[in-house]
């Protein structure tokens, strides 16, 4: 499943962004932003949200193994079908 990690640009350094980068995620830098990303440069937040969008790693496009909807817990009760 793709995924990005999104850091503001005065929250750096930022221990949860290099972990995320060990692990081959993408980190998006938003300048401009601290902790509140979306309330400190809106455009900035906006522009890297699309970004990560737009961009998909190629091993991404791997096909995942579909879920047996017998595996798939009922979404009130909890309880598993089989």
């Amino acid at each position: 499943m793709p995924r990005t990690f999104l850091v503001g640009e005065s929250s750096l350094p930022d221990a949860d962004a290099e972990k995320a980068a060990a692990f081959g995620i993408p980190v998006i830098e938003v300048p401009g932003a601290g902790h509140n990303l979306m309330l400190d440069n809106p455009d900035g937040f906006a522009a890297a949200l699309a970004r990560s969008l737009t961009e998909v790693p190629v091993d991404s496009a791997d096909p995942v193994d579909p879920v047996d909807p017998a595996d798939q817990a009922d979404p009130v009760s909890g309880h598993r079908s089989a």
